[in-house]
């Protein structure tokens, strides 16, 4: 009895201290650690990526004047595939670098035109990888992006990821987590939506005080552009802001709420503005010969959000801004269709269409549906119902300029 005790006592002891060792060989300092929080990919003209890494570094590396510098690097390698480009740019710094707290990923525009199945490969193998991070495009190269001063944000992965949250709610773009992206992939024909981005110049800053105007220098700044269509691994065309609507009018699971802006009626310098809510849209086939129409039907909630119209608010032109409201929706609608034509790929997924219901011209269509595109109509009808006004009758901006002078409207 006396020798199984013994035996227990110094298994447990083994045990505790292995797991003390296991502790320790793995350990390191945040000092030694290199966050990586953005990460851009390109192809370079020879035919090799280039990694460019924005990296955290911990203050305390730097010593007593830490806190006066900005703690984010960029560093950039390259290499025959994704991975080797990882792994050269190890090469290339004194701190461990870490890829768990990467939150952005930025596809360079000529990279994804030519086709991302090595990038692809790469997030689908790297364990270190974040599935939740922001997935984006960005005209001509990645690295420009990531090398862009952010106004608001120390950091540009910060100031992206915001800046897409907020033109999410004015409709302009589609905000999108790579674990989406990965999953599509996998689904052919299957078209993803990434956020566009690019460097824009900001207007000059005038400084009036002192002897004399004095114009400040500015520099570039980072820019939401629309979004960017992505099927079969590469990118098939761009979607202006109106476009990009139009497309979250027929997904509205991608989008709650959708603003649109319209002009008076007789007055195109004023402006009307809607918030539309518990969109519900029906997609179908109306005739499969000589080619496929398909039909789409949306039906709206609006909030009144702007009436610069001077002109009193009533049910007859509160009836005439819910026509004007659906005819424009239906423009964007139609706008993003023939962009889809022009691009060879199904934005609006009308192909799922023919897959539920007619799965044997679905076949026949199948092979070449990015060419039958072009021969494919669409029908698109919308109702759009004001239910919130704000006011009961006119606004303040109505008052304000009815009561006006003539020569002062």
């Amino acid at each position: 009895m006396g020798k199984i005790k013994r035996s227990f006592k110094l298994g447990v002891v083994v045990v505790c201290v292995a797991l003390l060792l296991a502790g320790c060989t793995g350990k390191r300092e945040l000092e030694d650690l290199g966050f990586v929080v953005a990460v851009g990919i390109d192809r370079d003209a020879a035919g090799e990526f280039t990694l460019t890494n924005q990296i955290f570094i911990a203050p305390s590396r730097f010593g007593p004047e830490g806190e006066k510098k900005t703690p984010f690097w960029v560093v950039t390698a390259h290499g025959k595939t994704v991975m080797d480009a990882a792994r050269n740019m190890r090469s290339r710094s004194a701190a461990f670098i870490s890829w768990h707290q990467a939150r952005l990923y930025v596809i360079g525009e000529e990279l994804a035109a030519g086709g991302m199945l090595e990038v692809i490969d790469f997030l689908v193998r790297n364990r270190e990888v974040r599935k939740s991070a922001y997935m984006v495009i960005a005209k001509g190269m990645a690295r420009d992006y990531l090398t862009i001063s952010p106004e608001a944000e120390t950091s540009i992965a910060t100031e992206t990821r915001r800046m897409i949250d907020n033109f999410e709610d004015w409709g302009g773009t589609v905000p999108l987590r790579m674990g989406e992206f990965l999953t599509n992939i996998y689904t052919p024909r299957t078209v993803t939506v990434f956020p566009l981005l690019g460097a824009g110049t900001p207007e000059p800053v005038i400084k009036t005080t002192g002897e004399a105007a004095q114009k400040l220098e500015t520099g570039v700044v980072p820019e939401v552009l629309g979004s960017a269509v992505i099927q079969d691994e590469r990118l098939h065309g761009v979607l202006s802001v109106a476009e990009t609507r139009g497309y979250l009018l027929v997904q509205p699971k991608q989008r709650s709420r959708i603003p649109l802006v319209f002009s008076c009626p007789e007055e195109p310098e004023r402006s009307i503005t809607l918030e539309l809510f518990e969109i519900k849209s029906r997609p179908k086939v109306v005739t499969l010969t000589p080619a496929p129409v398909f039909r789409i039907t949306i039906q709206a909630k609006a909030s009144l959000l702007e009436d610069d119209c001077s002109r009193e608010l009533n049910p007859e032109s509160l009836e005439q801004m819910e026509e004007m409201a659906a005819v424009t929706a239906r423009q964007h609608v139609l706008a993003a269709w023939e962009k889809s034509q022009k691009i060879g790929a199904d934005v609006l997924g009308l192909c799922r269409q023919l897959k539920a219901f007619y799965p044997g011209t679905w076949q026949q269509y199948q092979a070449d549906w990015p060419q039958k595109l072009a021969q494919v109509a669409l029908e698109v009808d919308v109702k759009v119902h004001i239910t919130t006004t704000g006011t009961v009758s006119s606004g303040f901006a109505a008052e304000k300029t009815k009561n006006a002078p003539a020569g002062k409207r």
